[in-house]
């Protein structure tokens, strides 16, 4: 798909004039149902986000699917009212973008895509459609589209068009007139194209049908190509829970209602939307020896349900029905190129979803974070033996992993016949090596509420931070690793709220190579130190030899029980001894 007109070299334009209010600027005909639970909870061990949240209709009306959202919520415990969803409706482009899109009229433009950029992060992609032109004043304005992105910015950020005719004016872009269905393109040579084109109609190729009382049961799908499926970032889409994402429920091989269902041995090649999607119920799933390379959207998911509308919404919390994936397993994938459309895209991507085992994977070159957790639904969730490296290649304030827990859930613990229980299983992310060799804040992002994380014995590699905190996340324990050349810490809580004694967060035994000096090897609250974590036996090295935490040298701290066993060394490492650091806690050498 090379149908697009962007700027020369950069692929984007840099911005917009200005950018025009969209539909949270006007009050929605109907004020959304604000859904608050807070019986059960989970206040014990989670402090900001104790309660199930959720906002139905108002904002949500005519753009997600279902027509529910945490961000549809102006009470939502993250933002409040600053974070409901708040796409921009339109821009003023300067002239200097492209001087033929001034001449066209609306009529000209009305199929256009343009795609923006989220601001302030590249957090996500939007795409919006049915587009007005109003050449006078330099305005385009859209009628359709934003649900790409659940979190959506009033500003965009760069942006590109596709679909336009009269801006055909470089190799291979093309335009597909609807009402006349002509395809006009622009030929790289003279003469007429010698090759073929291929219309991609189909966005589900293979549809495993089933339910939780008829499941589709021991089906084995081995040595298949899957390949040119269909994109569907113009199609509804959903909020699969409290993290950023919206998400189509959709992929190229979408498996609903399945018991021990078998895909090995094949590929997913330049499927345009996501290619593979475990959706509701599906136990004991496995893909194995695949490989996924230029995905448009996500390359495998699994997306659960529960109850988010009837009786107003007070259902949505509860998981206990079962109506989601358990069990699944990735084992020896290769997935690389995702994202190429949608940005908000992963390798793995899991939401409502527990349990989950990805073994001995390689992930690479993303625009996001290459494994993401959308919410802490049950937990129980194990990746380990894996190699990820290359994502935030386009955007920042992420991971090679990343994980939200914002909201609460119920499910049966620790197995289907098991116990309700609002509190996830420990999830263990054990004997990875991973490198943030783009914009990765750590290269283990636990955002926002995420707790119980156990994650050990990994070499990490680059980035801001080795542990990050933030939001009163919790009961994670970082220990037996190697972090190598963060800039700046090896342990940071970025505040929004603090832990409980009982549900405090550890550093241990680490070993944590600092790029450069800084006064400290940790950022914590040093006014409370009751939501301290356990920071001990660990060996800091970093130019100077020198650190503190909150104004003690190690010396001090460890006079008052604090930070016993831990070391700071003098130097940066040679690469070789770093690397016999990395092959001993990865069982290597």
């Amino acid at each position: 798909r090379q149908g697009l007109h962007t700027p020369p070299n950069t692929g984007w334009f840099s911005g917009a004039q200005t950018w025009l209010p969209g539909r949270a600027a006007n009050a929605p005909e109907t004020p959304p149902i604000e859904v608050r639970v807070t019986s059960p909870n989970r206040s014990d061990a989670y402090v900001v986000y104790p309660y199930y949240t959720i906002g139905i209709g108002g904002l949500c009306n005519g753009l997600f699917t279902p027509n529910a959202s945490f961000w549809c919520n102006p009470q939502n415990p993250r933002d409040g009212r600053n974070g409901i969803w708040n796409g921009p409706g339109g821009l003023v482009y300067n002239t200097s973008c492209d001087p033929h899109l001034s001449n066209t009229t609306s009529v000209e433009v009305t199929d256009g895509v343009v795609h923006v950029w989220h601001s302030g992060g590249h957090w996500a992609s939007m795409m919006f459609t049915n587009l007005t032109h109003h050449p006078d004043n330099n305005t385009l304005t859209w009628a359709d589209g934003g649900f790409q992105d659940a979190r959506a910015s009033p500003m965009g950020a760069e942006w590109y068009m596709e679909n336009i005719a009269v801006l055909l004016d470089s190799p291979n872009e093309f335009y597909y007139d609807k009402a006349g269905k002509d395809l006009y393109f622009v030929h790289n040579d003279s003469g007429v194209p010698s090759g073929t084109f291929v219309a991609t109609t189909l966005e589900t190729i293979l549809h495993v049908n089933g339910s939780k009382s008829a499941p589709v049961q021991s089906v084995s799908i081995s040595g298949i190509d899957f390949r040119d499926a269909a994109a569907g970032f113009l199609k509804p889409h959903g909020v699969p829970s409290s993290g950023d994402w919206a998400l189509r429920r959709a992929a190229g091989v979408f498996v609903e209602g399945a018991t021990n269902f078998t895909i090995s041995d094949s590929s997913f090649i330049r499927m345009d939307g996501n290619a593979l999607m475990f959706s509701k119920y599906n136990r004991h799933n496995t893909v194995a020896n695949a490989a996924f390379t230029w995905i448009g959207g996500t390359a495998m998911a699994a997306w659960g349900y529960t109850d988010e509308l009837t009786d107003d919404g007070v259902h949505g919390y509860d998981g206990t029905a079962g109506d989601f994936p358990r069990y699944t397993t990735i084992r020896n994938t290769v997935c690389s190129e995702v994202g190429i459309f949608e940005k908000q895209a992963s390798c793995w991507f899991q939401a409502k979803t527990m349990q989950s085992s990805l073994v001995q994977n390689i992930f690479f070159n993303g625009p996001r974070a290459g494994i993401n957790f959308n919410d802490g639904f049950g937990g129980g969730n194990i990746i380990e033996s894996s190699l990820l490296f290359s994502f935030t290649r386009e955007s920042m304030d992420h991971g090679c992993f990343n994980s939200w827990d914002r909201n609460m859930f119920m499910v049966n613990q620790p197995h289907d016949d098991g116990t309700p229980s609002v509190i996830p299983q420990v999830n263990r992310i054990h004997g990875n090596m991973m490198i943030g060799n783009y914009q990765d804040q750590e290269d283990v992002d636990n955002d926002d509420g995420s707790g119980f994380y156990r994650t050990t014995n990994n070499f990490l590699v680059y980035g801001h931070c080795g542990q990050k905190v933030d939001m009163a996340g919790h009961d994670n324990f970082h220990i037996g690793n190697v972090y190598a050349y963060l800039f700046p810490v090896c342990y940071v809580d970025l505040g929004g709220g603090e832990t409980t004694p009982r549900h405090h967060n550890g550093f241990i035994n680490n070993t944590c190579i600092q790029g450069q000096d800084i006064a400290s090897y940790v950022g914590i609250n040093c006014k409370d130190n009751q939501s301290w974590p356990t920071l001990e036996g660990n060996q800091i090295w970093n130019p100077s030899g020198e650190t503190s935490v909150c104004g003690m040298t190690l010396e001090q701290r460890q006079e008052r029980g604090y930070d016993i066993g831990s070391a700071v060394h003098k130097g940066i490492p040679a690469d070789a001894t770093i690397l016999s650091l990395a092959k001993h806690i990865l069982n290597l050498d």
